[in-house]
């Protein structure tokens, strides 16, 4: 079973469009998200370094490390988090 079927049914989902900016680089983690659907992506700089789909958890390194978020993160598809 991935992620995104243990989350598939959790109250607090939040959803994006496509283009929308899901994480902002150097702003403070106040929270990690598993993708249930829908596809983003990662940069650095404003440069596309990965692209995460389904199942991926994103903004967790920040929570982990207690720092700034390091990446910003776009939807490419509609985003279900």
């Amino acid at each position: 079973m991935s992620l995104a079927d243990l989350f598939r049914n959790e109250p607090d989902i939040v959803l994006f469009e496509p283009g929308d900016v899901i994480i902002n680089a150097g702003e403070p983690a106040d929270a990690m998200y598993v993708i249930i659907d829908g596809n983003v992506d990662i940069r650095l700089a404003d440069q596309s370094v990965d692209v995460a789909g389904r199942g991926a958890i994103i903004g967790e390194m920040a929570l982990v490390d207690q720092s700034s978020r390091s990446a910003s993160v776009h939807a490419l598809t509609p985003v279900r988090l």
